[in-house]
């Protein structure tokens, strides 16, 4: 029977593949991934020494995602006061919002910053179960509280309303009812832009999406 795998760049998810390629060699191998480039591409074929492939691409673009820049030169987090004031008017019946940084440091302090301005508002910071209204997500978080917070962010109706992450949050997730994806500073490669411009409507709960990317002198070079 055909199977299909996602494609991963890691040493972990190659080995587990090389060894199902090597086991079931006759089945018929589909690699599928978000953005397939030549780099990519050419791994795939050598790592799997394959005799023969045929590939299969489509538009990337997303016509229902309205992109805005605003620069931010000196990297001010006073600038993303207003997802603080969108909660707090809102309550649980705010947006769910994406806030991605380059570092991990940037997604802490950003945290952080959002954080004392709900505190600063009144606004508890956990329900009555323990679910955060904002977390973080990166490679410096535990890979148990990465999947349960991945987990929460994927439920439609979820309390947790903002994620503060890096490009962590990005291959293999796939986020519901996302209408706002905010990118405090520009990632240093194009298929990280992508893969985080991209969070944002990708069901129909909305039929439009923002992503608002915030440009520093630092960015840009």
């Amino acid at each position: 029977l055909p199977w299909i795998m996602r494609y991963l760049q890691t040493t972990e998810y190659k080995a587990k593949a090389i060894t199902l390629v090597t086991k079931f060699t006759k089945a018929k191998c589909v690699f599928v991934t978000a953005t397939l480039t030549k780099a990519i591409q050419d791994d795939i074929v050598k790592t799997f020494s394959l005799p023969s492939t045929s590939t299969f691409s489509a538009d990337p673009d997303r016509p229902e995602i309205f992109i805005a820049w605003r620069n931010n030169v000196v990297h001010n987090y006073d600038e993303l006061d207003f997802v603080a004031d969108h909660i707090y008017q809102k309550g649980y019946d705010s947006k769910k919002i994406i806030i991605y940084t380059v570092k991990i440091d940037e997604a802490c302090d950003v945290y952080s910053h959002l954080s004392r301005k709900l505190l600063e508002y009144n606004v508890p910071l956990v329900d009555q179960n323990g679910i955060g209204l904002i977390e973080m997500y990166h490679a410096g978080t535990e890979a148990d509280d990465r999947e349960q917070i991945r987990q929460e962010f994927d439920k439609v109706n979820s309390h947790l309303k903002v994620l503060c992450c890096t490009i962590k949050f990005g291959l293999g997730v796939d986020p519901p009812a996302v209408p706002l994806v905010i990118l405090f500073g520009i990632p240093p490669r194009i298929t990280a832009l992508w893969q985080e411009t991209g969070r944002t409507c990708r069901d129909e709960t909305y039929s439009q999406g923002l992503c608002v990317i915030f440009v520093t002198n630092q960015s840009v070079r």
